[in-house]
């Protein structure tokens, strides 16, 4: 055993030595083989090293300090092969031997190293929120994935990576079936990939995940572990503790994201809940495996705007008449002026309503004012209903609003009936009736 630690050793000493007379080019080679040879079976890591000698190659250093930069590089990864096998060789079958397959399942999260992981993430910030992010291959290209509802109607929005820089971003995809948005990254990227698990059903209950990103949108990476739960078609279901920020954060397993963290729930308190896995808040991720990339939607900001225009007045309206009937409850049919502020529109129907409703002897006028407001609130509907919205996702998201929109017009129109019988007991009370 003593003499294979010699010879090993022997070897390491004659491959350090020798390189300080080589020029740029034969470096770089070197560089690449060393690294090669010395981690054969760990892509991310040889991914990883590869890139930073890409940066060197790429930046405007003078050449001499490009060499002497490569030359720290090499004799990192020898130091590293040296410890590698050296550690073969006090025991060949050392690594497998001890614990069964959950054992080694159970290393996980020591698998990607910190420095490595943090430099694949992607930190996303906007005026109306942030998220998460992640670097990754799909279908054979460089790109970055998060969230459509990280992006969707946020502004000024930033795609950084963990040192502040901003990510280059070609084009821009959404999912049509699926919460996911790609961002296709410009050629010269050199920041490392997570590779993607190509079928996530092979994955077992119970296998321990990691969940990474910017956690309630802090501008800090944080590590968050957990188990898988459940697999789904398009989702599956970990009980690690991500939180706000953490949407777009891929979910990890063995080195590989399984899915991207989305959503959570939190389960309603019953009798049938009470004592199961299913009584507190369960956390859901999407999957990417099963994504068809041939049906992605390429990001055109005329018609983008134009979809999210519909959304967002629709939205607005129905917004706008919850807070009518919270006043009608609480003000006893009174409008705040105060509820509505910014929109000049519904402060003026404020106005009159209240001007209408104040009055004794008010007419019809209370009605028309009251008829406006409907309008106000089913207008953005119907031109939802007549128009085309081109991305499924904005679509799916109107389709909500539009039921919410429909049974809050029935009860809209159902205080008709109230009112008519509040102004009867206004007008008798003006008469002393």
């Amino acid at each position: 055993m003593l003499l294979k630690k010699i010879s090993i050793l022997l070897l390491l000493i004659t491959t350090v030595v020798g390189y300080a007379d080589d020029d740029l080019i034969s470096l770089i080679g070197k560089a690449e083989k060393v690294i090669e040879s010395t981690f054969k079976t760990e892509e991310l890591t040889e991914e990883y090293y590869k890139s930073k000698i890409k940066k060197i190659i790429d930046s405007d250093d003078e050449e001499e300090k490009k060499i002497s930069e490569i030359k720290k590089i090499i004799d990192k990864v020898k130091k590293k092969a040296q410890k590698k096998q050296f550690q073969n060789a006090d025991s060949k079958d050392k690594e497998f031997a001890e614990g069964d397959s959950s054992d080694r399942k159970s290393e996980t999260l020591k698998e990607l190293r910190a420095e490595q992981l943090r430099e694949s993430l992607m930190i996303v910030q906007g005026k109306k929120g942030s998220g998460s992010g992640f670097i990754t291959q799909l279908g054979g290209k460089k790109v970055a994935i998060t969230n459509i509802h990280v992006v969707l109607g946020n502004t000024d929005i930033k795609f950084l990576d963990c040192h502040d820089n901003r990510l280059r971003i070609d084009k821009v995809y959404f999912a049509h079936d699926r919460d996911i948005t790609v961002l296709c990254l410009d050629e010269s990227d050199t920041h490392p990939v997570i590779p993607i698990q190509q079928d996530v059903s092979t994955c077992r209950s119970g296998s321990k995940v990691l969940v990474a990103g910017n956690s309630q949108g802090a501008g800090v990476v944080t590590r968050i572990p957990g188990t898988l739960k459940g697999i789904g078609p398009k989702v599956l279901e970990v009980n690690a503790k991500f939180v706000q920020g953490n949407s777009g954060s891929p979910i990890i397993i063995d080195g590989k994201v399984v899915g991207v963290a989305t959503f959570a729930v939190k389960a309603q308190e019953n009798w049938v809940n009470k004592g199961t896995g299913f009584e507190k808040v369960r956390r859901f991720g999407t999957r990417i495996d099963t994504l068809n990339i041939k049906k992605l939607q390429r990001f055109k900001p005329k018609i983008y705007n134009s979809d999210l225009k519909l959304y967002n007045d629709l939205k607005r309206a129905n917004e706008t008449c919850i807070k009518i009937f919270n006043d009608f409850q609480n003000n006893k049919y009174h409008l705040s002026r105060t509820s509505f502020m910014g929109d000049v529109s519904m402060q003026r129907l404020v106005k009159r309503w209240n001007d209408a409703i104040d009055n004794p002897r008010f007419g019809s006028s209370y009605m028309n004012t009251l008829t406006d407001m409907i309008k106000y609130v089913e207008t953005p509907a119907r031109r939802c209903t007549t128009r085309r919205i081109s991305y499924n996702f904005i679509h799916e998201q109107i389709t909500q609003q539009l039921k919410l929109n429909e049974e809050l017009l029935k009860v809209f129109k159902g205080f008709r009936k109230h009112l008519q019988d509040y102004r009867d007991q206004a007008w008798r009370k003006a008469r002393g009736l």
